[in-house]
């Protein structure tokens, strides 16, 4: 793996990090937060989808690993 690829995933960990921690300790319901998260995690997709290669295939597979995370939680909460 190249370095520009290896920054790109640090980037993009970092960022999604960031907006997960910050939504996770808003004063929202856990319905409410579930909801911000998958909207973040949308947003976040749509920039990967400027990205090509395998940059790209790295960090697709990281958003959807996300989205079944956060769906496996809310099956759990209910």
């Amino acid at each position: 793996m190249n370095n520009t690829l290896k920054n790109i995933l640090l980037v993009t960990g970092g960022l999604a990090a960031g907006v997960i921690t910050g939504v996770l300790t808003a004063p929202k319901s856990g319905k409410e937060t579930r909801e911000d998260i998958m909207n973040k995690i949308n947003e976040l997709k749509a920039r990967v989808d400027g990205l090509t290669g395998e940059a790209r295939k790295n960090i697709e597979e990281k958003i959807n690993s996300l989205k079944k995370s956060l769906s496996e939680m809310e099956i759990e909460i209910q």
